[in-house]
Formats: C-alpha cells, structure tokens, sequence
C-alpha cells in the first residue's frame, strides 16, 4: 500500500454516498465475500482508497439502476475489478483511465443484465430509500445497544475488587474509564459479525 494514498474510513465512505455507516459495512462484507479486497489499516479496521471508494459508488448505481441484491452487484464490481487488476499487472497505469475502464465493463454488464430481465425492474423511489437508511440505522443501533447490554452484564460479573479503584485512602468507586473500555472493546470485537448475521452475510474467510 503506497503510504501516500490518500485512505478513507466507513464514515468517510457514508459521507460520500450519503448512507449510513451500516449501508457501506454491508456493501464492504458483500464484496469482501465477492472476492474484493479491501485493506486493514492494523488488522482489524477497513482502510479505504481511492479505487475502493469508486466500487462502492458503482455498487450504488447498479442498484439505483436495477433490483438486483446488494450481493449481485457486489458480484459484478468484485469481477470486473478482479479481471482489470489481472490485465493490468505489468502495465504503468495513469490515474483516471483505468478506472473509466472498469466503470465502462460494470456498466456494461449491468446493461446486459437489465436486457436479460423478463420484467423491467422498479426502481426505489426516493421514500423507498429513505426507508431503506432509516432501517439501516435502526439495525445498527439495535446491534450496539445489545452488545452495549452484554458487556455491561459480564462486567457486572467480574469480581468487584477488578472493577473498583481506591478514591482516597479509604474508599473505592467503580473504575468508569475501565468499563467503558472494557464495553468498548467488547462491541468493537463482536460488531461486525452481528451485522453479517443480521443481513444473512456469510463470513468471506468461511
């Protein structure tokens, strides 16, 4: 990864598309699933370039376009950059054309998927979508606050001579900084998977 790429986070990325956070987590897992690669920037947390930022946007226009899944066309993106990137090994690439490339064969193949469709597909309508982010972030709210919920009853269950800290010389209060770490880190390690199994996603390393 050249160290002078501009990276992106999950936030960055749903500011782009103007989703929430959820909608591009989703979009990561099914093209992660699809074969794509998508950078950690420390083993854990997705680090988002340039190229990366232009498949997540060819995935939103592909469903703006037709009624195929979020897995389809994650599908279609994962293919077409998968195939580029194997042409393009022993080529110097410039910045824009290569790209242009990719977005002209996945727009290609969605023209060629719209033609093979028996009934032309209904679009969202703006409320649709609204509905659709909405949902997004109920989900994910949901999963936070029950994995919020989780941690702070196995925290309860630690002996509380772990939980507490001296105040003084002669009394102790619980240690706030460490629960909200522990509760912290407990939603971080466990978040992920919760959102491939509320939106049915297998784990691309199964």
């Amino acid at each position: 990864m050249d160290e002078l790429e501009i990276r992106y986070t999950t936030k960055d990325i749903a500011d782009k598309l103007g989703v929430e956070a959820v909608t591009v987590r989703k979009y990561a897992l099914a093209l992660e699933k699809a074969g794509y690669n998508i950078d950690r920037s420390d083993g854990k947390n997705r680090s988002y370039s340039a190229t990366d930022v232009m498949a997540f946007q060819y995935m939103q226009s592909i469903r703006a376009q037709t009624s195929i899944t979020v897995e389809e066309a994650a599908n279609l993106v994962a293919h077409k950059n998968n195939t580029a990137t194997a042409a393009e090994t022993d080529i110097v690439r410039s910045e824009a054309d290569p790209l242009r490339d990719q977005y002209t064969a996945i727009l290609a193949a969605v023209q060629q998927l719209i033609a093979t469709q028996q009934a032309a597909p209904t679009l969202p309508s703006p409320e649709e979508l609204r509905l659709e982010r909405i949902n997004d972030r109920l989900t994910e709210r949901r999963i936070e606050r029950q994995l919020e919920r989780e941690a702070l009853d196995l925290w309860a269950a630690i002996p509380a001579k772990e939980r507490m800290r001296k105040v003084g010389l002669f009394r102790k209060e619980e240690d706030i900084e460490a629960r909200d770490r522990f509760v912290r880190d407990y939603v971080d390690e466990r978040y992920e998977e919760r959102i491939r199994d509320a939106y049915g996603i297998s784990d691309v390393n199964n």
